[in-house]
């Protein structure tokens, strides 16, 4: 099991949307979209996406149940992946006005 941290910073713009991506080095790959509403802070677009995660209609609960599990941690969000999905690559995308940023770091 590894950790992805995504940390968001930037100002929220409503209507942007954040896309976290995984892409599999065996081909296809599973999105996760969030898009920013107007009272949005950078908190909230971390815990909208953390909701999105765990719910299992989200591309990546349709996985499988636990491959994913996410935790928002003010304006870092923690995402536990099974190891099932160890040959994935975490690439973000901001769309429209594209004030945000997503950095990401892979743990273990």
């Amino acid at each position: 099991m590894k950790t992805v941290m995504f940390t968001v910073s930037g100002t929220p713009t409503p209507e942007d949307v954040i896309i976290l991506s995984c892409r599999s080095s065996k081909g296809g790959q599973s999105n996760v979209r969030y898009k920013v509403k107007t009272d949005d802070t950078l908190e909230t677009i971390v815990a909208g996406l953390s909701s999105v995660i765990n719910s299992s209609q989200g591309e990546w609960g349709s996985v499988g149940d636990g491959v994913f599990k996410a935790v928002p941690r003010g304006t870092t969000l923690l995402v536990m992946v099974g190891n099932i999905m160890d040959d994935c690559s975490y690439v973000s995308v901001v769309t429209e006005a594209e004030t945000e940023v997503v950095d990401i770091e892979v743990i273990g």
